[in-house]
């Protein structure tokens, strides 16, 4: 049994909700706006918040990441999908020194363009509109850390990525992120997942032949971490994940946090 190593503190919830309320508001516009493309910015602002406090998700995250800041100082970063540069642009704020994104999402990448500037970091931020299998194909850049937030289990290749990252970015430091299985075997397995609902998302990694992804079960990540000589330096388990505040939720389910260091 995987025993998380950071449980959720509610009174450091509370304290973020005063530190990180107008950003949160700001990343729940651009959502609106994603959500739908024909809306101008003042029509994606006239819609409440349905992220609260302190079941606010993106709060729980950001409270996380926010504990491990110290590993982003003067860090180059590489962010695998960076949707629309929250995390890049969050990391570019707490003292990394640079950060490539790649987002293969047209739509995604040019509202993340757009939130760096209004964030005042486009300058330290490169992103490219490609999927993370060309950029592997194009690149071979090293870098300190990698975030590798909520993609693995959209990719069919999510291990073998994960195994690329080790042997040719070589950073020190992973921040690994993904939705989880219950386990159904006491050796974990990987299933093959239909999200209907995100299809979409799927299709924009490169996998429209076949629409469909890896989903670990939470051993079976765990396992894929050790198999490949990753040193877990923090975990954190959401058991209660929920969309965007949607009624009924857009989706259900368990999600893991990792902190890795590369030992190989």
């Amino acid at each position: 049994m995987i025993k998380p190593t950071i449980a959720m503190d509610f009174d450091a919830l509370d304290n973020l909700q005063n530190t990180m309320q107008d950003n949160l508001y700001l990343e729940y516009v651009f959502h609106k706006l994603f959500d739908n493309p024909t809306w101008t910015w003042e029509q994606a602002r006239q819609h409440e918040p349905v992220w609260h406090f302190p079941e606010c998700w993106r709060a729980r995250y950001w409270l996380y990441y926010s504990q491990h800041q110290q590993y982003l100082q003067g860090a180059r970063i590489l962010d695998l999908g960076s949707n629309m540069n929250f995390y890049s642009t969050w990391a570019l704020l707490n003292g990394a020194a640079a950060v490539t994104g790649i987002e293969p999402d047209k739509i995604r990448y040019d509202l993340g363009r757009e939130y760096a500037a209004l964030r005042g970091v486009a300058d330290h931020l490169v992103t490219h509109n490609i999927s993370i299998d060309t950029y592997r194909a194009q690149y071979s850049d090293h870098y300190d850390v990698v975030f590798f937030l909520d993609v693995l289990y959209y990719l069919v290749n999510g291990i073998d990525v994960l195994t690329w990252i080790r042997d040719t970015v070589q950073p020190r430091y992973v921040f690994l992120e993904s939705t989880v299985v219950a386990d159904v075997t006491p050796q974990g397995h990987f299933e093959v997942w239909y999200p209907e609902t995100d299809t979409k998302k799927i299709q924009s990694f490169g996998n429209s032949s076949h629409n469909l992804a890896l989903k670990p079960s939470r051993q079976a990540l765990f396992n894929v971490i050790n198999n490949q000589g990753w040193k877990i330096l923090s975990y954190y388990d959401y058991q209660d994940f929920r969309g965007h505040g949607e009624s009924p939720p857009r989706r259900q389910g368990l999600k893991d946090f990792y902190l890795l260091e590369r030992t190989i």
